[in-house]
């Protein structure tokens, strides 16, 4: 292997294993309630928009006009390390030319505007009748989910405050987080969901209100959950938004990766590139 190829590997896999931002994240509303945050107003609940909280700026990534049929509700959403969003939607749509289904997963390219299914739910799930409302997707490929009601997947039946991993390598899917275990009455429904490096949970709640070890928080609030302890703490709060009431309701939430990570590859090939020529 060459000096110029090595190097550009190292390059690569630093890029690949960027680590999260606690600043900057990803999120949509469940509702048309005319949300605000970070400067922007009258969100509605097909935008995805990214959010710096230590700025307290926010940004449009999706909107309205970047799907063809102009209408819809993102209720699921995921960053990936490349730039490409995974999402779900609450009704059927279309981007980039791709028709899909509330129980499916797309994953679209802002870039070059073109998007491929990942999980095609109509296929999986036992029924047709599914709405995927959190996601989060493994570097190893597997999918963690949770769904608006309850649904059975890859021999596993759950209900929609169960988080599962899903298997696509083997069609199989497994509990890893139970909606009695999670909720302190048994019952809630998740409606986003982000693991951190630390194998806790970043969670919100379809709910207005909903008690997780003891804390009660608001369906716009985004909490940390260790399955390991059983504790739960504040990680976003829905104060972040300068509008009030059900406007706040968070319904697809995702951590976005450090963006000067990519700057270190470019200065990285750079320096190759310069030894190169000298």
């Amino acid at each position: 292997m060459t000096r110029t190829s090595i190097a550009t590997t190292l390059c690569v896999a630093m890029f690949a294993t960027a680590p999260a931002s606690a600043d900057l994240v990803m999120l949509s509303v469940a509702d048309n309630l005319d949300a605000a945050i970070g400067g922007l107003t009258g969100l509605e609940d097909i935008d995805v928009v990214q959010y710096n909280t230590a700025t307290d700026s926010a940004t449009i990534i999706l909107q309205n006009s970047d799907f063809d049929i102009g209408s819809g509700d993102t209720n699921a959403v995921h960053y990936m390390p490349n730039g490409n969003i995974v999402m779900s939607n609450l009704f059927n749509a279309q981007i980039a030319g791709l028709a899909f289904e509330d129980d499916d997963l797309v994953e679209y390219n802002p870039n070059t505007n073109t998007a491929s299914l990942l999980f095609d739910g109509s296929a999986l799930f036992d029924s047709t009748a599914e709405d995927i409302d959190a996601v989060y997707v493994r570097d190893n490929g597997n999918i963690v989910m949770s769904t608006l009601a309850d649904a059975g997947l890859g021999g596993l039946s759950f209900g929609n405050g169960d988080i599962i991993e899903y298997n696509p390598n083997t069609d199989t899917a497994t509990l890893l987080v139970a909606e009695s275990d999670l909720f302190d009455d048994g019952a809630g429904n998740v409606d986003a969901v982000h693991i951190l490096e630390n194998g806790n949970l970043l969670i919100s709640a379809l709910d207005t209100t909903e008690t997780v070890s003891g804390i009660v928080f608001n369906d716009g609030d985004v909490f940390e959950y260790n399955p390991l302890t059983d504790t739960a703490s504040l990680y976003l709060s829905e104060s972040v938004f300068t509008s009030t009431g059900l406007a706040n309701d968070i319904d697809g939430f995702t951590l976005v990766p450090e963006p000067g990570t990519f700057g270190l590859l470019l200065l990285s090939m750079g320096y190759v590139l310069r030894r190169r020529a000298a």
